[in-house]
């Protein structure tokens, strides 16, 4: 079954984030190996953020309240990928808990 992502709406405090590839010639024109850039995917990957969960419900309140996360759509990330699922059919889209994201990058 191939998922549209645009219909994929997180619970919790979990992100739908797309990665950003990261490039294969540096600004000064140096190639990247792509054994380099293999080992850039076993450690930290930037992505970004494409839909956001409504937050966590406080514990053992009868009401709808919830912690907000705190990344937003848009957001530019820095998540580590043992704690991502991947999105099935495609390969650059994971959920992440918001708890899991180390990092947002600011330009």
């Amino acid at each position: 079954m191939d998922i549209d992502p645009k219909k994929i709406k997180p619970k919790r405090n979990v992100v739908l984030v797309e990665l950003v590839k990261p490039p294969d010639v540096t600004k000064g024109g140096i190639h990247i190996p792509e054994t380099a850039q293999d080992r850039q995917k076993l450690e930290h990957r930037v992505g970004k953020v494409l839909a956001v969960g409504p937050g966590k419900k406080f514990a053992d309140d009868p009401s709808d309240a919830r912690i907000p996360t705190d990344t937003k759509k848009g957001d530019i990330v820095l998540f580590d990928p043992p704690y991502a699922a991947a999105v099935r059919g495609h390969p650059d889209l994971f959920l992440v808990e918001d708890d899991a994201i180390l990092a947002t990058v600011t330009e």
